[in-house]
């Protein structure tokens, strides 16, 4: 299914939207380049958030890590 076109200020405003609605909090350049990346939909950018937030969960369960009873999750270094 096409995706309507729009332009970068739009996308950016969708992405920021859908990010600050889930707690989300990233820098104003990595909004920038996930926008100008990702040109989807304003469903599927509604649901990306959703998605990446339990990914991460699901990540730092199988790494040990729980937000609950920890400082901070592991580091790759």
């Amino acid at each position: 299914m096409p995706v309507p076109r729009c332009d970068l200020a739009t996308w950016r405003a969708l992405w920021e939207r859908e990010l600050a609605a889930h707690g989300v909090t990233a820098a104003p350049d990595d909004v920038r380049d996930v926008a100008a990346r990702f040109h989807l939909g304003p469903d599927r950018i509604a649901d990306a958030p959703l998605t990446a937030v339990g990914e991460a969960g699901r990540r730092a369960a199988r790494a040990g890590w729980d937000a609950r009873t920890a400082g901070s999750p592991p580091s790759c270094t």
